[in-house]
């Protein structure tokens, strides 16, 4: 690059330096840019630029694999860079990452290793019961201080172009929030799983992961619902727990719960509907009980069965469906009476209402 430049680590140590600063560690030149080290998660991504004494400085930071690595720093270089500029800054990074790499520690070697088996254990991959305490003995694998496993589930739209970069994010925001947790990719790297050192899920590191990914995909709309239950000791048992979490997933995102965060325990009424009842049964239901608004929406090109559906979850109230629906009120009414008049018994009296219920969260649940 010709330029004087500074490489520091992860932990904002200096580690290389050629004449950019005086052998005093603690000038005023170092403490400076100290303060412009990347400090938050944004920051570890894109190369940024600042001033010192009106001099420019340009700060690179290095990841490799999801891990941040730290950071160059050039001096006499601001942006925009220019390509061949940019091509030597790449070169530049490439070399320090090489020789920072060579010397990668055991501990991250150790810690893709306990992934591994991690994911293997929760797709049910990893052997009979005396494989699985095998070799979480080799991997020093203890988790009887882990309270929680916790499911990001990703629900990408096909024209995403930043579905990774997305996830990446969120997988740091875990690790930052807790640093302990252990955090891996399943099902094409739409979801990520933790295993949570939280002392409990109403705890305030875990509520503090939970507002910032909610905050995240609020403001990068993306459609992600966050399910958690609570972590086996036995880790034979780590395939079961994972696959209720998914299912609790699975059944909040097909009702349309409003809500991005899922308890297990909160959805076991639901889950015994979903693994008890028989799908053809529940199907040959639906339709014997919806046949009259289906027929007659067909007849009509009408929407009976969509507003009856809101009307039940609106608890009767004419103006929410009529918001919800953007309709009129009288449209409403005017549904509702027809509706009405398709039934020998009122399906809106305290006596039928609750089969009706039933009928449409049938429908929702085995999307029938």
């Amino acid at each position: 690059l010709d330029k004087d430049i500074l490489f520091y680590n992860h932990n904002n140590i200096c580690i290389y330096k050629n004449n950019l600063l005086e052998s005093d560690k603690e000038s005023n030149t170092s403490k400076s840019i100290k303060e412009y080290l990347p400090q938050h998660l944004s920051d570890m991504q894109d190369m940024y630029s600042f001033e010192i004494d009106d001099v420019p400085y340009l700060i690179i930071p290095i990841e490799h694999n999801l891990s941040y690595y730290g950071s160059i720093i050039i001096k006499d270089m601001g942006q925009p860079v220019s390509d061949v500029n940019l091509l030597l800054i790449n070169q530049t990074a490439n070399a320090l990452s090489v020789s920072l790499l060579s010397y990668e520690r055991m501990d991250d070697y150790n810690l893709r290793m306990k992934q591994s088996f991690l994911q293997d254990l929760a797709v049910g991959l990893a052997g009979d019961k005396a494989q699985i305490i095998s070799q979480a003995k080799k991997l020093d694998l203890n988790l009887e201080d882990k309270s929680a496993l916790i499911i990001v589930q990703f629900y990408p739209e096909e024209s995403e172009h930043n579905h990774d970069n997305h996830i990446n994010h969120i997988r740091k925001i875990i690790k930052i929030t807790s640093p302990q947790d252990i955090v891996f990719t399943l099902k094409d790297h739409n979801q990520l799983v933790a295993l949570s050192f939280a002392s409990n899920i109403k705890s305030k590191i875990f509520d503090d992961a939970v507002n910032k990914i909610n905050k995240y995909s609020k403001d990068n709309k993306i459609n992600l619902r966050i399910g958690v239950g609570p972590y086996p000791s036995d880790l034979t048992k780590v395939n079961v727990a994972y696959q209720e979490i998914a299912d609790s997933i699975d059944i909040s995102q097909k009702l349309s719960f409003d809500t991005s965060y899922v308890s297990c325990n909160e959805m076991k009424v639901f889950d015994l509907f979903y693994r008890s009842i028989d799908r053809t049964v529940a199907d040959k239901v639906v339709t014997e009980m919806l046949a009259p608004v289906r027929t007659y929406d067909a007849e009509h090109g009408t929407e009976l069965e969509e507003t009856f559906a809101t009307l039940l979850s609106y608890n009767l109230s004419t103006a929410k469906v009529a918001d919800n629906l953007f309709i009129h009120r009288n449209t409403v009414l005017q549904r509702k009476k027809n509706i009405e008049s398709l039934y020998v018994n009122n399906p809106f009296s305290d006596e039928e209402r609750p089969k009706f219920n039933l009928v449409f969260l049938l429908k929702d649940l085995y999307v029938l």
